[in-house]
C-alpha cells in the first residue's frame, strides 16, 4: 500500500543527489556497505 504522505523523489534530482552523497559519507564514516532495496544506480 502507497503512503499518500510519500512523495517520489527523481533519481538525478538535486534532492536525491544530495541524499544519496549524504547516505554515503555516514557509510563511509562507519565503514559499512549501502544497501538500498530497490535502488539500481
Amino acid at each position: 500500500m502507497k503512503n499518500a504522505l510519500l512523495k517520489v523523489i527523481p533519481i538525478g534530482s538535486k534532492e536525491m543527489v544530495g541524499l544519496e552523497v549524504y547516505i554515503s559519507t555516514l557509510a563511509q564514516k562507519e565503514k559499512q556497505a549501502i544497501a538500498i532495496p530497490g535502488l539500481k544506480r
